[in-house]
């Protein structure tokens, strides 16, 4: 019990305790126990008034305020339990300053000399494109041809040794013409080469085509010393009558 409610507690122990009756008709033991109670319960009184005029003399101007009585009843106790302290921080790295970064501005671009270059068109040497024979296998290709000779030399002029025939055949007279009793001079043109071959034969003057091919025929046949020229051969043209005379006439 708390010395605040003393006071309270001892007046309503003597308002409710009843005053001790002695009945005459109890034994002389219930007596006794009835005369020690009444002199506990009055030593109480007096200690309460004592108590009561103490309380005067400390707080003369009043008892202090007590709180109401607690009412008996069930009473349920709510324990708070208090939140949970906050985590704890994360330490976290100062970051390092980097020291800025100077760029250099760029330096003006340096002008390129400009190389002037004259096109030239290759010249393409021609192709020869030979289409393939339907006769069958190519031959193998000839002998090359003989080196182009110089310009020839008339017969009969100055300084040119003229050409001398080694073998000159002469045309038969032809049958068709002696039947006919026909008689004439076929005059053929030669070039003589520096080899004392014919080369070329035209007919200049003739008969008929018959004679005439047969004149070319023999003509062709003939082999010549080359004419010369300081010694050295030159291609000879040359002039050649072949007569066709009937005997008898």
């Amino acid at each position: 019990m708390s010395p605040e409610r003393g006071p309270e507690l001892l007046a309503e122990t003597v308002e409710e305790t009843p005053r001790p009756v002695v009945s005459p008709f109890r034994d002389h033991g219930q007596g006794h126990r009835d005369t020690e109670r009444s002199a506990g319960h009055l030593a109480l009184a007096l200690t309460s008034l004592l108590f009561v005029a103490l309380l005067a003399v400390v707080f003369p101007e009043g008892p202090p305020a007590t709180e109401p009585p607690l009412e008996e009843g069930p009473s349920s106790i709510t324990y708070t339990l208090p939140p949970p302290p906050p985590p704890a921080p994360i330490p976290t790295r100062a970051k390092r300053e980097l020291p800025p970064v100077v760029v250099p501005a760029p330096s003006p671009p340096t002008p390129t000399p400009e190389l002037v270059v004259d096109e030239v068109e290759p010249e393409l040497a021609p192709v020869e494109t030979r289409l393939p024979s339907r006769r069958g296998p190519r031959r193998p290709p000839g002998p090359p041809a003989p080196p182009a000779e110089p310009k020839p030399w008339a017969e009969g002029a100055s300084g040119l040794v003229n050409p001398m025939p080694l073998h000159a055949p002469k045309p038969d007279y032809p049958m068709h013409l002696k039947r006919m009793g026909r008689q004439g001079t076929v005059v053929v043109r030669l070039l003589i080469g520096v080899d004392g071959r014919v080369h070329e034969a035209k007919v200049l003057t003739g008969l008929d085509e018959r004679t005439n091919a047969l004149v070319l025929a023999a003509v062709r046949e003939r082999r010549y010393e080359p004419g010369r020229v300081g010694g050295r051969p030159v291609p000879v043209l040359s002039t050649v009558d072949f007569e066709f005379v009937l005997r008898g006439r």
